[in-house]
């Protein structure tokens, strides 16, 4: 369900409901936090205006985890990545 992701994302974003933890792939953890590249100077790494975090910097966990682009399992996901990431959120609360 396509509609669903999308109030997800909204409810994460303008920080109401329930604490949420989002998982990802290692090296992506500020993904949301980035947003898009619309800087008039892409390689010039300063931002206009301050860039609010959209969580508490620990409520994205990276995953240990690669899909290639025609969506097969690269690097699978294994059950104790994701306990390690569970345990992290946890102690992080």
């Amino acid at each position: 369900m396509r509609h669903g992701s999308t109030v997800a994302t909204n409810t994460l974003l303008e920080r109401k409901g329930a604490r949420v933890v989002m998982l990802t792939n290692r090296g992506f953890e500020d993904l949301l936090e980035i947003g898009r590249q619309d800087r008039p100077d892409l390689l010039c790494a300063a931002r206009r205006g301050a860039c609010r975090r959209s969580s508490r910097g620990n409520d994205a966990v990276g995953v240990r985890a690669r899909r290639g682009p025609d969506g097969r399992a690269q690097v699978p996901l294994a059950d104790a990545e994701v306990r390690r990431a569970i345990a992290r959120a946890a102690s992080a609360s």
